[in-house]
């Protein structure tokens, strides 16, 4: 199951990896407190279709909205909410966000006729430094004394793969190869751990519809990051995927080419809107040397300060 209209590389590879029900539980299962998981049913967990993230984040963001039953408590449900946080610079609003999408999820359930229900937000993180913004809306309002009464406020549980050992991700076994690329991505040292993380793709890939997540995978590599090159790619994947890798050189091939096709569309699109904006050549020809990835965040960013510029 992947949804090719989302926007970007790693939304791409999370809805992939994370709509899968399996993966899911074991996300959930492995990273919420033993208290709450004591409070629902992981094996009634089901995936429940819409976003509600704000269109302006699109680019940068994805979520999926799980539905699971509460322990001893027949017929009421409570809501996993699982947003996944990828920006390489961390969003001290992400607490107000999280309140929003728990206000339309809400709406939704009473526009649809059914009742109010717990929500449960996590967020995964993988951005390269420890996660040290606010986690909650005390945290963002810092509300003075008996005034903290008047804040809306909730726990969010945030999974922040920085600070998550090696070791310690390799234990999730239905996990490990994802949260371990998810983990090294946007790092400098993607070159020197691929090689093992390919080597535990390549046993998924030998599972039932395992050349599928290979594929995607491949495609996630090729065009979410720019701390490896296209030779060091088709290097690691002779290397430790040689049962696929004839199979999956023209997935590389095809996606090398969609994206030069891609590349050319966007960069029209920065070169427009930086003259718009009158912004110096040498900054564009700074921007037009990024890779795919990031030149979809420029263009989301000068498209919205051209949105807020004053209108003559």
């Amino acid at each position: 199951m992947c949804d090719d209209n989302l926007p970007g590389p790693h939304n791409r590879f999370f809805f992939q990896t994370f709509s899968q029900l399996d993966r899911a539980r074991d996300l959930i299962a492995g990273f919420l407190p033993g208290d709450v998981l004591a409070e629902i049913d992981l094996a009634s967990l089901r995936l429940v279709s819409g976003s509600y993230i704000d269109d302006q984040l699109r680019l940068s963001q994805s979520d999926l909205l799980y539905e699971v039953d509460q322990v001893g408590d027949s017929g009421s449900a409570a809501l996993v909410y699982v947003l996944f946080e990828h920006k390489s610079v961390q969003d001290r609003l992400t607490p107000f966000q999280m309140l929003k999408y728990m206000v339309r999820i809400w709406e939704t359930r009473l526009r649809d006729g059914e009742s109010l229900c717990p929500v449960i937000p996590m967020l995964l993180y993988h951005g390269e430094n420890q996660w040290k913004t606010a986690r909650t809306m005390n945290d963002l309002l810092r509300p003075a004394g008996s005034l903290a009464r008047f804040t809306p406020d909730f726990d969010i549980e945030i999974l922040d793969l920085s600070q998550q050992t090696d070791e310690s991700l390799r234990e999730r076994a239905n996990l490990k190869a994802f949260l371990l690329l998810l983990k090294y991505i946007r790092r400098g040292d993607l070159a020197e751990k691929l090689p093992e993380i390919l080597t535990l793709f390549a046993t998924i890939g030998r599972q039932p519809s395992g050349l599928d997540c290979l594929k995607t995978v491949l495609i996630y590599l090729s065009s979410g990051t720019d701390q490896i090159n296209r030779n060091q790619l088709i290097e690691a994947v002779q290397n430790t995927l040689q049962e696929q890798g004839e199979d999956l050189m023209p997935t590389i091939a095809q996606q090398w080419k969609q994206e030069g096709r891609e590349e050319g569309r966007l960069a029209g699109q920065v070169q427009l809107l930086q003259r718009l904006l009158g912004v110096p050549e040498s900054t564009l020809e700074q921007l037009l040397s990024k890779p795919l990835a990031r030149l979809e965040q420029d263009v989301q960013r000068l498209q919205k300060d051209l949105d807020q510029r004053p209108r003559e």
